[in-house]
């Protein structure tokens, strides 16, 4: 139900102008005009609803109808240009929420929202409502009525509802635009997982790949193949300068990054391979008495310096598992033909 602007008088009879919903205004027979006002305190939720009827007990006096048919926002717009105030509230500043610029909501987006706030009014003549009127009446009605004629009035609900859109379209592109952002920083987080899982599965073949042959042409070092060349290599081992040569030596040749085969290629470089069915690892075999390897500390410490990498050393226990497992193969090993083989077989990774 629309709202209507009305026309009563004070106690010291001076003109108020009030918008009431049209319910509230009635007439008789007799052409008069009364409006009904309710007799409470709080009034302002009730003038605001325009589905509210008159009730028992509500006041009425005469009035004189000015404005019909219009909405809250545009009777309240064309009473503060009648009057400069709006009468709803008697003794409080005029109601001005509904004609101001929304500027707060460009402010919130900044360059991202359009600029442009609601379209000001404008009009040919300044009204000054900062002072109050030199004479106890407003200008006289038909004077307003000719003014308000005169103003073009933008229509207030259509320049918020494009704001409103406006606003509402750049909200969702700012949104669509922080969705694509997080996405794009997910798959770079994906990416850089799965980079780190192929290093990681690089490095893990490059420590396991097997090398058919280990080059160690030019390798002038006489095999051991009896106890007093092991002896005497053991001994000359003592001395620092000749350790880290033949240590040196052996890592120029074997490029294997398995420990494994890096021990089996030092064994194979250093020692006849029929000499080495005459040791175990601790001297004890089933056939009798033989070379007990462990008691060669030379040897051993030289086994775990070359067979040790950058990733992987080589712990006492590598080396002792080694020995234990070469010199119990060591007769199948002297009896085998071809070129020799330098590389330890292992499972089929998973």
């Amino acid at each position: 139900m629309p709202f209507s602007i009305v026309q009563t008088r004070g106690p010291k009879g001076y003109a108020e102008l009030s918008i009431v919903p049209d319910s509230w205004v009635q007439g008789t027979s007799h052409k008069k005009t009364y409006l009904f006002w309710p007799n409470v305190k709080e009034t302002q939720h009730l003038i605001t609803n325009d589905n509210s009827v008159p009730e028992e007990g509500w006041t009425k006096q005469e009035c004189q109808i000015k404005r019909q048919g219009l909405s809250y926002e545009a009777a309240d717009c064309t009473i503060m240009i009648m009057s400069g105030e709006s009468s709803t509230d008697s003794g409080k500043e005029p109601i001005l929420a509904s004609c101001r610029e929304t500027t707060s909501y460009a402010d919130m987006f900044s360059t991202r929202i359009v600029e442009n706030s609601l379209t000001p009014i404008r009009v040919e003549n300044e009204i000054d409502i900062s002072s109050p009127p030199t004479s106890p009446l407003t200008p006289s009605l038909s004077e307003v009525d000719e003014y308000v004629g005169s103003v073009e009035v933008v229509p207030e609900e259509v320049s918020r509802d494009k704001t409103i859109k406006e606003i509402l379209e750049a909200q969702t592109n700012m949104m669509i635009e922080l969705r694509n952002e997080q996405k794009i920083l997910k798959e770079q987080k994906k990416i850089v997982s799965r980079i780190g899982i192929i290093e990681v599965q690089l490095n893990t073949l490059l420590n396991h790949t097997v090398v058919s042959t280990t080059n160690l042409t030019g390798f002038d070092h006489p095999f051991v193949d009896n106890a007093e060349d092991l002896e005497k290599f053991e001994k000359d081992l003592d001395e620092e300068e000749y350790y880290t040569q033949v240590v040196s030596l052996l890592k120029q040749k074997i490029i294997d990054k398995d420990i494994n085969n890096r021990m089996l290629a030092t064994l194979d470089a250093l020692f006849d391979r029929s000499f080495l069915t005459k040791c175990t690892w601790t001297g004890i075999s089933k056939s009798g008495t033989k070379i007990a390897m462990h008691s060669f500390k030379n040897v051993v410490n030289l086994f775990k310096c070359v067979g040790s990498t950058n990733l992987v050393p080589v712990t006492d226990e590598t080396v002792r598992g080694f020995f234990m497992n070469r010199l119990k193969h060591a007769l199948e090993r002297s009896k085998a033909k071809g070129p020799r083989k330098s590389t330890s077989r292992k499972g089929k990774l998973i």
